[in-house]
């Protein structure tokens, strides 16, 4: 579940083949209709998720501009992407 979403936001990263608000939707969506299977796989990435991801995804709520979305949403990337490389070393 983890490693399944952390693909899509990279591709968004990379390539920003949807709209900004579609991914924000997306993800919202991902961590909260799956979060008891991310929490099953690894629970201090599941409430990093739940914490920052969607806080991320308020930007893009209607009505709304002038939003860091991408930025903050890369960086949570990165922090992720280290959280999950440390745990997979031990």
């Amino acid at each position: 579940m983890i490693e399944e979403l952390m693909d899509t936001i990279e591709e968004y990263i990379e390539n920003h083949s949807i709209a900004e608000h579609d991914m924000s939707a997306y993800i919202e969506d991902y961590v909260l209709n799956h979060y008891d299977e991310i929490k099953a796989e690894n629970p201090k990435i599941a409430r990093h998720m739940n914490d920052y991801f969607l806080d991320i995804c308020d930007q893009t709520e209607p009505g709304l501009t002038g939003t860091n979305f991408d930025e903050d949403l890369e960086r949570e990337y990165q922090i992720l992407r280290q959280m999950i490389s440390q745990t997979d070393s031990n």
